[in-house]
């Protein structure tokens, strides 16, 4: 239909209110019930149009791209929007968030990133076996870590909050989870 369904039915409602009320007054002077079908007739096609439209027509509105991003243990994660809030769980990883502009977003960190000197200045959980209540009590949009422990994956997920695990080792592995990091926080 090219047109947001929601303004088609308010047109469609409005035309069919300006037309309904003509032929109704011009049935009411009429004597004789000529137009009563007439009336009939248009209104079971301005609901089949409105019917049709909404049923088959897509909305035109644009919608908010999900940002897919796949992470060293094969998980893809789909974010809504970029992460504004981020804990992160390895020191590699916070220099990485710094290092493309993104240290700002960094809520919480493990107790081993003290690298660039402004991470000393976050919140720091221990980074072996981090508490999944203290990791969500940050209440962040993403937890990028590099050997997240399966119960805090588990728990993370319960919570609805992704854990994005990088490792890499080759120089590839590593520009490709920037390039993921960079999408997560909107710093591509």
């Amino acid at each position: 239909c090219g047109v947001h369904p929601g303004n088609l039915a308010a047109m469609m409602m409005q035309t069919m209110t300006q037309t309904m009320t003509q032929t109704m007054t011009q049935t009411m002077t009429q004597t004789t019930m000529h137009a009563i079908p007439s009336l009939t007739a248009q209104l079971a096609l301005a609901i089949l149009v409105v019917g049709v439209c909404f049923g088959g027509c897509k909305e035109t509105v644009p919608t908010k791209q999900l940002i897919t991003i796949t992470d060293d243990l094969g998980q893809v994660h789909h974010l809504p929007a970029a992460a504004k809030r981020i804990v992160s769980l390895s020191p590699g990883l916070t220099e990485a968030l710094f290092g493309i502009g993104c240290g700002d977003k960094i809520v919480m960190r493990d107790s081993w990133s003290n690298y660039p000197r402004a991470a000393l200045k976050i919140p720091a959980i221990e980074g072996l076996k981090p508490s999944a209540e203290a990791v969500l009590a940050a209440r962040p949009d993403v937890v990028v870590a590099s050997f997240p422990p399966a119960t805090l994956r588990s728990a993370l997920r319960g919570a609805g909050v992704p854990i994005l695990a990088f490792n890499p080792v080759t120089l590839e592995q590593v520009a490709r989870s920037f390039e993921s990091l960079g999408r997560a926080c909107g710093s591509e």
